[in-house]
């Protein structure tokens, strides 16, 4: 997967590989076979430094919820990976552009609730 796809996409994206990847630690990506090909391929783009099973901060995961919500409410399950792929863009642009902001915005929430608990669950 990472020789694939990750690899492959960073080249295209940052050439020069100034380009940084961050994961968030879930146990697949902790792997052996993983971290090893990482490591190899350190000098093509920054593995940026995140905790090891960290609270997931990121505030993309709630926009892959809302895809996964609205595209298995779709009245016509995507038999391809192309009506997939369809299917996921146009729910993508049915999201208002004011969520984005908020989500940003949540994030001092989001620390806040991370470092009252001491790195502990949090609602988010």
């Amino acid at each position: 997967m990472l020789g694939d796809h990750l690899h492959p996409f960073m080249l295209y994206c940052h050439p020069h590989g100034n380009g940084a990847f961050q994961q968030d630690n879930c146990t697949s990506h902790r792997s052996r076979l993983a971290t090893v090909w990482l490591d190899e391929h350190s000098s093509d783009f920054f593995l940026m430094n995140w905790p090891p099973s960290s609270p997931d901060l990121n505030p993309i995961e709630h926009l892959w919820d809302v895809l996964e919500k609205d595209a298995k409410a779709h009245p016509t399950t995507p038999e391809t990976l192309t009506e997939l792929w369809i299917a996921l863009a146009n729910v993508w642009q049915t999201i208002p552009v004011d969520r984005f902001g908020k989500l940003v915005e949540s994030m001092l929430r989001r620390v806040e609730a991370v470092i009252k608990v001491r790195g502990g669950p949090t609602r988010y």
